[in-house]
C-alpha cells in the first residue's frame, strides 16, 4: 500500500471515528473534534503529498505525531478519570494514525 493511500485511509478513519465518539459521548466537549480536524487536514494534503511535495510530507509526519501524543494523552485520562470519549474509539483512531505515522517515516526514509 502506498503511503499516501495510507493517509488517505488514516484522515477517513479519522473523521468518521472522530464523529461518532463526539456524538456517542455524553460530555459537551469541542476537543472530542480535534481528531476530526486533522482527519480533514489528512485528506485535504493528500494531492500535494502525492505529488511528492516534500515540504507536505514534513507537515504529515509533525501532525500524525503531534495527533498520537494527544490520543495518548486522551486514553489515559479517560482511562484514568473513566469518563469522555469512550475508549475503543480512541484506540482505534490511535492504531490508525501510528501506522501511518510509520509509513510516513518511512516514505521520508526513502526520499533522503
Amino acid at each position: 500500500m502506498k503511503t499516501h493511500h495510507v493517509n488517505l485511509l488514516n484522515g477517513i478513519i479519522l473523521i468518521v471515528i472522530g464523529l461518532w465518539a463526539y456524538a456517542s459521548t455524553t460530555a459537551e466537549t469541542s476537543t472530542a473534534l480535534i481528531p476530526v480536524a486533522f482527519g480533514g487536514l489528512f485528506v485535504i494534503t493528500v494531492p500535494p503529498f502525492r505529488s511528492g511535495n516534500p515540504l507536505t510530507a514534513n507537515i504529515l509526519t509533525l501532525l500524525s505525531g503531534l495527533l498520537i501524543i494527544a490520543l495518548l494523552l486522551s486514553l489515559w485520562s479517560t482511562i484514568r478519570d473513566r469518563s469522555g470519549i469512550p475508549v475503543f474509539h480512541l484506540i482505534v483512531m490511535l492504531i490508525s494514525s501510528s501506522v501511518a505515522f510509520v509509513f510516513l517515516i518511512r516514505h521520508r526514509r526513502q526520499k533522503v
